[in-house]
Order: structure tokens, then sequence, then C-alpha cells
């Protein structure tokens, strides 16, 4: 039924919103806990604190479009793009962990936003 497919895309939002929300707050506020993700690459540009706020700014403002619902489709595709950079960066630098697990399913949950708002577009 349609009336569950939205709940089901609403449910799928709200919990990436909530997990955008509370990391990006995280990494803004307490950057020290979260530097040990910055990749080598992006740490010898710029400082690993620097970067991390700034990810966490970018974390934050993408779950507020999301939750606004302000372009949709490009939201999901930047999220699904920015969770699918994540986890190649914690496999490579970190393997197989709970960590990746954890960013794979969240990059499953954006990746299907992309497809729900394609198919609401049409």
């Amino acid at each position: 039924m349609k009336i569950f497919d939205n709940i089901q895309d609403k449910i799928i939002r709200f919990s990436i919103v909530f997990i955008f929300i509370v990391f990006g707050v995280w990494e803004f506020i307490a950057p020290q806990y979260w530097v040990v993700f910055v990749p080598k690459f992006v740490s010898a540009v710029f400082n690993p604190l620097f970067a991390t706020r700034i990810h966490g700014l970018l974390l934050i403002s993408l779950g507020i479009f999301l939750i606004l619902e302000f372009k949709k489709f490009i939201i999901s595709i930047i999220s699904t793009l920015i969770m699918l950079s994540v986890v190649i960066s914690v496999f490579i630098y970190y393997g197989f962990s709970d960590t990746l697990v954890r960013d794979i399913v969240i990059l499953l949950c954006t990746s299907s936003l992309i497809l729900s708002s394609r198919k609401n577009k049409i």
C-alpha cells in the first residue's frame, strides 16, 4: 500500500537525519574523538581537527536538508556519496569492523532515499 511506502521512506529518512545530526554535532563539538578517521591524504592538506569539524557541519547540513525535504533527490545523492567515501576510507584504513558494518548500513539507507525520491519525482 502506498500509505506504508510513505511511512517506510519517512522512517528511513528520519533515521538518517538522526544519525547525521548526532554524529555531525559530535564531530563539531568534540573533533578529537573523530580525527583518527580522517584519511591521511586529508591530514596532509588540512588540520585534522578542522577537517573533522567541516565534516560535522556537512553532516548537520545534510540532516537539516533531509528533514526539510529540500531538494531530496540531490541531497540523497550527496549523502550517499559522503557515506560511500566514509565506507571506503574506513575499509582502507581499518579493514572489516563494526564501524564499517554500521557505515555500510547507513550507505544502504541513503541509497534507498535516492530510489524513493526518484520514484516520487516520476
